[in-house]
């Protein structure tokens, strides 16, 4: 009697199987928002824009450009892997839902009839409809903290580097500049008051008026303000509360003009000045 081989587990839906991964590409950056991450592929590719990614003649499956900042489908999540070579995890942390953890409010054990019940909801629900199990973003959770637009605040330094990325941090809605070069982020484009978008093909060019991406010269009058040190501190502690570690690069240069400590008086370090207690005798 011959016994059968058994078959292997299927972890995604076959149609997922026979997409063949893209010849080049490239790795993701920390911290890189998605839409970022498809178009430096495509340029990898030679594509004439991004969209052919997520449209690819050879398969049959579409994921629409709005759904990027929040994928939670789980085939969404199986194509955009199996096309890219880049895991799930990797994915799921160029979207806004790997701010939710921070967000969540709830007690370990509600966190975790939370995860049992997303479990029991991932394996009842059809593929097609399926989404993937891990914590998503909801409007009611970080509306009010993150931005799922299609378009994107950005860095205009950033935007000037060699090998320019947009930041995933970025669509905190709190953060008002960027750590790497403490500057304003800006949303739109200073010369035709464009907001950006997320899929930018047109490197470090506004998309619309095609002029180089620039800062604007009122955001540089306030960055040469005393009181904006203060605001690149509490952006700075606002990263942190998001997980966001600084490297020796981020590092805020504290100037002695800019020290709070360079305002005290020349005896504050004697007995009873401001910064020491008044000891009894």
């Amino acid at each position: 009697m011959t016994h059968k081989p058994k078959k292997a587990p299927i972890h995604m839906n076959q149609s997922m199987q026979h997409i063949t991964p893209l010849p080049k590409r490239v790795q993701p950056h920390q911290w890189e928002d998605l839409g970022s991450f498809l178009v430096r592929t495509a340029k990898a590719m030679g594509y004439e824009t991004p969209q052919w990614l997520l449209q690819p003649e050879t398969s049959s499956y579409r994921i629409t450009s709005r759904k990027l900042t929040t994928l939670s489908l789980q085939a969404d999540y199986d194509f955009l892997s199996q096309l890219l070579l880049v895991p799930e995890t990797r994915l799921y942390q160029m979207t806004i839902h790997r701010f939710s953890p921070l967000l969540e409010s709830s007690s370990v054990a509600e966190q975790r009839t939370s995860m049992q019940f997303r479990q029991q909801q991932h394996l009842s629900t059809p593929y097609p409809w399926r989404r993937v199990h891990r914590q998503l973003f909801y409007r009611d959770l970080g509306g009010f903290f993150l931005s799922n637009s299609s378009t994107i605040r950005i860095c205009p330094l950033c935007a000037q580097a060699p090998e320019a990325y947009d930041r995933i941090y970025w669509r905190i809605r709190p953060l008002l500049t960027c750590p790497i070069h403490q500057v304003l982020l800006q949303t739109s484009c200073p010369r035709c008051l464009q907001q950006w978008p997320s899929l930018r093909f047109s490197g470090a060019r506004c998309p619309s008026c095609l002029q180089p991406i620039h800062q604007d010269p009122k955001d540089i009058q306030t960055q040469n303000h005393p009181a904006f040190f203060f605001l690149l501190q509490g952006d700075s502690l606002l990263l942190q509360m998001f997980g966001y570690e600084q490297g020796p690069s981020d590092r805020i240069a504290v100037s002695r003009a800019q020290d709070l400590r360079a305002f005290l008086p020349a005896d504050a370090g004697e007995p009873g000045s401001i910064g020491q207690p008044h000891h009894r005798r």
